[in-house]
């Protein structure tokens, strides 16, 4: 939940998350994750200041931070 503690899951485990409300799910390993919504929903993608943004926007890939840059190969 925004503002909310981080919270870990595990295999088997299941989340409640309250209608209008906002969530973030990130994945540090491959997950299969259901949405099993008790109604019909939108989801609409918000920035950290919880400003509405596009989902193309919301959906791209983070940028690699300047420390993992590629290195070239000394081949």
């Amino acid at each position: 939940m925004k503002d909310g503690k981080p919270a870990g899951m595990h295999q088997g485990d299941y989340a409640y998350l309250p209608a209008k409300s906002i969530h973030q799910f990130k994945a540090v390993t491959a997950v299969l994750m259901l949405d099993l919504p008790d109604a019909a929903f939108d989801i609409h993608y918000v920035d950290k200041s919880g400003t509405e943004i596009p989902p193309d926007q919301a959906l791209k890939p983070a940028a690699r931070k300047k420390t993992e840059s590629a290195k070239p190969s000394s081949k």
